[in-house]
């Protein structure tokens, strides 16, 4: 056995230390309480994942040329060890690079980030990395099983996704089924036609080899199509269902959301009393005080709509109001009255209040287009104010940073 890794280390030892200095580079740059759990680049996040591809796409490649397989195989050698020798390099780097990853990030952390970091977050981090590193590379690795050299594992490996993806989109083109089981199909295919390669096809001839992989990645994709097409589909694609409870816990707005259908309902629980609720915009939802619950459109246009609703004598009263906010909107942004009537909101360039009874709305404070130039487009610059009585509002001039007062009447 140690000859076969003494083997593999001469032949992929660059590709291996590259991946290795790619992982420890990666934690260099980042920061956070574990060794790859931060906010990181993405193109620095590739870089790893990149050299575990090509080292896992150079494993077979060197047996595959000049009869060197059938060679391998004349002497006392099982494809079980071989295999095992193809795949410890991998799970070797990867836990090396995650042990040294998580020292060097240790070590070049500032000083405030220390009591965060674990042995917890530290072996959460690695786990993390390490496990997403050796997929990658086991992925490289059941493709060089089919032709020569990295130019042929990586156009093995180009043919897995193009079936994948064509199995996935001919299936949506065609029905209105999810492709949940295609898909995963696809993804069975590669591990099941890299193992039958490496036991039964390293020695035939590089068409064989070829048609025999696309044999094996097309059958479980066929099979996942099968499954779609009938009620087994439902194993995989139940509707999901979100529920957000009002802060008297008397209502609640549920959604249920299918491949292509989406309903939307307003509960009141005491009773379980249900009403269609169509304006229910994924993360633009909040419940305000008194029961009253706020969406709104889902865009990043100047001028938006927003909507007031709450539950009165059975039915669900609407209030539209304009809303040319940044696009990033909490719950902090609206503020109602303390006795119901009014609502006060930042705009993109002013504070406004809504008259919830008439739906009125009008500006209390304002901005002009050069000083509103010096905010972020994505939040109004009145960010804190607040109600000082039923029909007074405060709130901190945003260009001098003083305390006003306004009355609303």
């Amino acid at each position: 056995m140690r000859y076969l890794l003494w083997k593999e280390w001469q032949e992929r030892r660059l590709w291996l230390l590259l991946w290795l200095l790619a992982m420890l580079g990666m934690a260099l740059v980042g920061k956070g309480p574990s060794p790859f759990g931060f906010d990181v680049p993405a193109g620095w996040a590739m870089i790893p994942a990149l050299f575990a591809l090509l080292s896992g796409l150079a494993g077979y490649g060197s047996e595959l040329v000049g009869g060197r397989a059938p060679f391998l195989f004349s002497r006392p050698v099982g494809w079980g060890r071989v295999l095992l020798a193809k795949v410890l390099p991998g799970v070797a780097v990867t836990l090396l690079g995650a042990i040294l990853g998580a020292v060097a990030q240790r070590l070049t952390l500032p000083a405030h980030y220390h009591p965060f970091v674990t042995p917890l977050s530290l072996t959460l981090g690695a786990l993390g990395i390490g496990s997403v590193m050796l997929a990658v590379y086991l992925i490289g690795l059941a493709c060089s099983t089919t032709l020569r050299g990295l130019a042929g594992a990586a156009l093995a490996l180009l043919l897995w996704l193009a079936l994948i993806i064509a199995g996935v989109l001919s299936l949506e083109s065609q029905s209105d089924v999810s492709p949940a089981w295609t898909f995963f199909g696809g993804l069975a295919g590669l591990p099941l036609a890299g193992l039958v390669l490496a036991r039964f096809g390293l020695t035939l001839a590089p068409g064989v080899r070829l048609a025999r992989f696309a044999l094996l990645l097309c059958a479980p994709i066929i099979l996942g199509v099968l499954l779609d097409l009938t009620p087994a589909n439902t194993l995989l694609n139940r509707p999901s269902t979100d529920v957000l409870v009002s802060p008297s816990g008397r209502h609640a707005i549920v959604r249920q959301q299918a491949k292509n259908s989406e309903q939307s309902w307003w509960v009141t629980l005491d009773d379980g009393t249900r009403l269609p609720l169509p304006l229910v915009i994924t993360g633009y939802q909040f419940w305000l005080p008194n029961d009253r619950y706020l969406t709104a459109e889902y865009d990043d246009a100047p001028q938006r709509t927003g909507f007031l609703c709450w539950y009165e004598k059975g039915r669900i009263v609407k209030r539209e109001f304009p809303l040319d906010a940044g696009r990033y909107l909490q719950a902090r942004d609206f503020q109602l009255s303390p006795d119901g009537r009014y609502l006060l909101y930042g705009a993109d360039a002013a504070l406004m209040l809504l008259n919830i009874a008439t739906g009125d709305t009008c500006a209390l404070a304002r901005l002009d287009a050069a000083i509103r130039a010096k905010f972020s487009r994505h939040a109004s610059p009145y960010r804190r104010f607040w109600w000082q009585d039923a029909a007074t509002v405060g709130y901190l001039d945003p260009v001098t940073e003083k305390r006003t007062l306004v009355a609303v009447r």
